[in-house]
């Protein structure tokens, strides 16, 4: 008996389907027949590329992470002074979610649901976390030189820098609604929004000059 090999353009047709049905009604509302539905195939062929909706889940939630998770090694490189590589950062992350905006919100909700099994199977794809130590370190370096550093706290300066840019992403409706901003209007907010976040955290680090 001859075995049937997958065709790369039906998985690629589902991992789609799988993406827009997940971000749309994420994991507790996506069911394995919508996400056919949208394939345009039939369930048995869904289960045969995939035969769980967990593993078509890890596969939509890593690829959505990978897109939108912090390059946090843009803030380690200390061959690069320390505000300069905020302002880089800031630039950079403010433009990649702009550029995904969907991608904020459901990382965070899924993130959310069930934190212990979505990060056991990120683990494998994250590492910021040493980079995030690495950072703290230079802080802290830089801190027995600079008095305005040294009242800084490492952990609440990461926080700040990489919120500063994420919740507008994640608090987009209530801010459209509260701001009464339509999505152009708010576009152009985001795009400001860089050039005030690195105004705030310049006096944070830097101090009044």
């Amino acid at each position: 008996m001859a075995i049937k090999r997958k065709d790369s353009s039906t998985e690629q047709k589902i991992v789609v389907a799988a993406q827009k049905t997940f971000m749309l009604r994420g994991y507790d509302g996506a069911r394995m027949q919508d996400i056919a539905d949208q394939a345009g195939i039939n369930k048995a062929m869904l289960h045969y590329y995939f035969d769980t909706k967990d593993k078509l889940f890890e596969m939509v939630f890593a690829t959505a992470y990978t897109q939108i998770a912090p390059n946090l090694s843009i803030l380690t490189n200390e061959s690069v002074p320390l505000m300069l590589r905020v302002e880089n950062f800031v630039n950079h992350y403010t433009t990649v979610l702009m550029e995904q905006p969907q991608l904020a919100s459901f990382v965070v909700n899924e993130l959310n649901r069930n934190p212990e099994k979505v990060m056991h199977f990120l683990r494998g794809l994250v590492s910021d976390n040493t980079l995030a130590q690495a950072f703290m370190r230079s802080v802290e370096k830089e801190g027995k030189t600079n008095a305005n550093m040294a009242k800084l706290h490492p952990i609440h300066l990461l926080m700040h820098i990489v919120s500063l840019c994420y919740f507008p992403f994640v608090g987009k409706p209530l801010f459209q609604y509260l701001l009464k901003l339509d999505e152009f209007q708010f576009q152009i907010v985001l795009e400001q929004r860089k050039q005030e976040t690195i105004l705030f955290l310049k006096l944070m680090i830097e101090g009044k000059k």
